[in-house]
């Protein structure tokens, strides 16, 4: 079964038995597909423990733009995953 535009507008009442069964096998692989945890790490000080560095490496780093984070007032946040990712690169 191909997810065309023509099939998404079809109302779900007009669906055969055998497209409802394709459809939830769809269904059923993607909810398979394992999810990574979200790492929440919150300042610096967290930052260089999850890295085991110093707390000057992780501000460094920080600094350089090479590590994404957000910030709201004092308070700096990082994915940990994004983290592991961007030095992965």
């Amino acid at each position: 079964m191909k997810l065309t535009p023509e099939f998404l507008d079809r109302p779900v009442y007009t669906l055969t038995v055998r497209e409802l069964i394709e459809l939830n096998q769809i269904m059923d692989k993607q909810s398979h597909e394992p999810e990574k945890e979200k790492i929440e790490i919150r300042g610096i000080h967290a930052l260089a423990k999850f890295l085991k560095v110093s707390a000057t490496t992780a501000q460094k780093l920080k600094n350089s733009g090479k590590i994404p984070y957000s910030q709201i007032g004092k308070l700096v946040l990082f994915d940990g995953n994004k983290v592991l990712e961007a030095l992965e690169k």
